[in-house]
């Protein structure tokens, strides 16, 4: 006869099975297998120009280190969203571990496609082109309330950039804001 202490660690066990199923499934249908390359990531970092007094998301924010980055570089309020769990677990503990205490980092379990995105933020993602036309009317909002939009590798179907910055790995980062 199984305890409730034995019970519980079973259950918590078949739980994180199936977390970590659904984080494997979510990432091959909603966003690309690789992460924003290392060797860029202080390029694309700079080019968000994050001030203190801004908000910076990055949609399906993996394991994190883009949102920690921007926070280290700006200290303003950062949020990371992702629909895996595992992934947003690990962000967690990257955070209190690298700033603890700092309570404008926050990493939200999420469907990106589903969130609402306020106000006149410094957005990032990583996701393909079927993810990024989706999200075409939220983010199209976004850029012309006075947000900026960062996208690597893949563009907005339909939306006018405003720049595009060649990486020295020779990828893209496109950038999409209001033409003053």
């Amino acid at each position: 006869m199984l305890n409730g202490i034995s019970l519980a660690l079973i259950m918590a066990g078949i739980a994180l099975v199936v977390l970590f199923a659904v984080s494997i499934i979510g990432n091959r249908l909603l966003a690309p297998l690789v992460k924003t390359p290392k060797d860029v990531l202080d390029e694309v970092i700079r080019a968000f120009d994050l001030m203190s007094g801004d908000t910076f998301i990055d949609l399906g924010s993996g394991y994190g280190d883009v949102v920690l980055q921007a926070y280290a570089k700006a200290q303003c309020k950062c949020i990371g969203y992702d629909i895996s769990p595992i992934p947003v677990m690990v962000s967690r503990i990257k955070k209190a571990v690298l700033f603890p205490m700092k309570n404008n980092i926050s990493f939200e379990l999420a469907d990106v496609f589903s969130i609402e995105l306020n106000g006149s933020p410094k957005i990032y993602c990583y996701l393909n082109r079927t993810s990024l036309e989706i999200l075409r009317d939220k983010l199209s909002k976004v850029i012309d309330s006075g947000g900026t939009v960062y996208t690597y590798a893949y563009e907005i179907p339909d939306v006018k950039k405003s720049r595009v910055l060649k990486l020295k790995n020779r990828d893209n980062l496109y950038i999409y804001s209001k033409v003053k």
